[in-house]
Order: C-alpha cells, then sequence, then structure tokens
C-alpha cells in the first residue's frame, strides 16, 4: 500500500518516560533486535495510522534498505481507516 524511508537508531537513545509526555514517542516503532536499530522513526504516512487490536494494515521492512512498508492484511473499503496493532497497551479501558 504505502513505502516510506524509516530512520533506525539504538534503544538506549530513547530516555526513560511517559509517553504522554513526549510528542517524539508518539511515533517511535520497535523495528527490531539488531543492535544498535532496534527502534525506527518512520516517515511518511506510516508513522500516523492508528492502533487497533483487529488491525488491516502491518509494518514490514520495506522494499530497500532503511524503508518500511505497510501491507494489508485483508481487503480495505474505500474510506476504511488504516489501523495497525501497536503491540502494547497504551492505555486501560475505564
Amino acid at each position: 500500500m504505502e513505502w516510506a524511508p524509516i530512520s533506525r537508531f539504538p534503544a538506549s537513545d530513547l530516555k526513560p518516560v511517559d509517553h504522554r509526555d513526549c510528542q517524539a514517542h508518539h511515533h517511535v516503532f520497535t523495528w527490531g533486535a539488531e543492535p544498535g536499530r532496534e527502534k525506527a522513526y518512520a516517515w511518511g504516512m506510516l508513522a500516523l495510522y492508528n492502533h487497533s487490536k483487529t488491525p488491516n494494515v502491518e509494518l514490514i521492512d520495506g522494499p530497500l534498505p532503511d524503508t518500511g512498508a505497510a501491507v494489508a492484511l485483508r481487503d480495505i473499503q474505500p474510506g476504511e481507516e488504516l489501523c495497525l496493532d501497536y503491540g502494547i497497551t497504551w492505555f486501560e479501558p475505564s
């Protein structure tokens, strides 16, 4: 569906902080286990997909080095929001 550059960096570059206190944390992904390249910032629209426990998109390594790609997990209807599973719980429903 889409691919875009990603900037990979060490997990140690992220300082422990509640994500609500740091806008930059809202768009950082865990991208793999390669030492020094565990985290990534995705450029383009990749960083803007919302979370869902039933996602219709997943992020994978892109077609070129240091790119990421969004691939559909099922047919997506026109106007349907693109969502992926962040893999973590951001908040507990009340």
